[in-house]
């Protein structure tokens, strides 16, 4: 799990960057969604100026196809510890 979200970090954060079409923004999110476990499940929500772009997507044989999960309950995973951590180490 903490594997997968520092994998999505560096996604969201160049998708944040590029603010480009969306069909630019597809295609990336499909190269990324084509990297994970077979029937593994992904929600992408990005937030521009103009538009909020939110999807959920499966990965059935390799292809990353679009479901609708906007009644998901979602867990939210806690990073303080994580966070504390880092600040603690910056510090030594």
């Amino acid at each position: 799990m903490k594997k997968n979200a520092l994998l999505l970090l560096p996604f969201l954060l160049t998708l944040h960057l590029l603010q480009a079409q969306s069909a630019a923004t597809q295609a990336l999110i499909d190269e990324y969604v084509r990297t994970l476990p077979d029937k593994a499940e992904l929600a992408i929500g990005i937030i521009l100026p103009d538009t909020i772009y939110k999807q959920g997507y499966q990965l059935v044989d390799g292809e990353g196809v679009p479901i609708d999960n906007s009644r998901h309950v979602f867990e939210i995973g806690s990073i303080t510890k994580t966070f504390t951590g880092a600040l603690l180490l910056d510090q030594v």
